[in-house]
């Protein structure tokens, strides 16, 4: 499987690029009464043909429970289906999830709002994967995720893939450069919003991206605007390098993943595919497609969102014995010093 490194220019390249071209539903007919027969005997035939209530007949009581028995039969056949379907949902990674955000260059100060904001990165950094898989730099285009309720659309694509976690979180630090117009701008660094659990599935012919934030506790004011979850699962689908985007969507045409022939071969002439392996999250340029599905991940994956849970419960542990802000700055190879903190209290800064 090819590694691939990308310099910080060469994200920011794409980023800028990718921004620019974001992805973006009784009548009843009442029966008449027969009328009124003359005779009593015919009267009774009649109702026992059709199925007419009469106090007099024990029969009707033997059907109504029938039917009854039927319903709840069926009901319990559904509920069997459904337990069925959960048990379908197949972990194909298991991982920490990041959220960062970075303002725009011309935020001298801070920010107030997702108005200021640049760029909104997810990083994935895997610990158990079905494939041979490096944590991975999504930018998502719209600057926030899917909303559930909703069941919103949105697209993103991976920004970066390394071993080296440094490289994936080399955009988020602070740099500047020169412009002949402006001077010297100054770029601020990315700050942490939050960080939790996160399971990539598959499950009922599509996959899912389902994830649990340990921090914050419980979703903020900058949560919010980004619409980061206290738990979600979305799913996720990756798109065809050899169909074209539509005019101003996605990327251009010439930044292509570079994908081996089994994976483009699974394509086969769809447009989008449900992620059957994470392979593709190895390749820079995937791009991808998130729609917003549920927060309930107990009734939706089963098994799967149950050890999801139980891997939060075990993190939360592990982010207060370290502390948030150590923790994650830790994993991601970042300095601590000069990078506002105050997002993963849920206030902006």
């Amino acid at each position: 499987m090819p590694t691939t490194r990308s310099s910080t220019k060469k994200t920011e390249e794409t980023e800028q690029i990718g921004e620019k071209r974001q992805h973006h539903q009784t009548t009843g007919k009442t029966k008449s009464e027969e009328p009124q027969s003359k005779s009593v005997k015919h009267e009774n035939d009649e109702k026992a043909a059709k199925h007419e209530p009469d106090g007099k007949d024990a029969s009707n009581g033997k059907d109504t429970q029938a039917r009854q028995s039927t319903e709840d039969t069926d009901t319990k056949d559904t509920d069997t289906k459904d337990k069925d379907d959960n048990k379908k949902a197949e972990a194909l990674e298991k991982g920490h999830i990041y959220f960062f955000y970075r303002p725009k260059v011309d935020v001298e100060d801070s920010v107030e709002s997702i108005d200021e904001v640049q760029k909104l990165y997810m990083v994935l950094k895997p610990y158990w994967s079905t494939e041979k898989r490096q944590p991975t730099l999504v930018i998502l285009g719209s600057k926030k995720l899917p909303t559930v309720d909703q069941h919103a659309r949105y697209w993103g694509f991976v920004g970066a893939a390394d071993d080296d976690i440094s490289k994936i979180t080399e955009p988020f630090k602070e740099s500047s450069y020169e412009t002949k117009t402006r001077g010297t701008r100054k770029i601020q660094p990315a700050r942490p919003v939050a960080e939790g659990v996160y399971t990539i599935t598959s499950h009922n012919g599509h996959s899912h991206l389902a994830y649990i934030t340990t921090a914050p506790k419980e979703p903020g004011t900058v949560q919010e605007a980004f619409n980061i979850e206290k738990q979600a699962s979305l799913i996720i689908s990756v798109k065809n390098p050899q169909k074209s985007n539509p005019p101003q969507a996605g990327l251009r045409g010439y930044q292509k993943p570079d994908y081996p022939q089994d994976l483009q071969a699974s394509f086969q002439d769809r447009r989008f595919i449900a992620m059957a392996t994470t392979k593709y999250l190895n390749y820079q340029h995937c791009e991808l497609l998130f729609i917003g599905a549920t927060q309930d991940l107990l009734k939706e994956l089963g098994d799967v969102g149950e050890d999801l849970m139980e891997r939060e419960d075990k993190d939360e542990f592990e982010v207060q014995d370290v502390g948030v802000e150590d923790y994650i700055f830790k994993e991601m190879k970042l300095a601590k010093e000069k990078v506002p903190v105050e997002p993963l209290q849920g206030e902006w800064k």
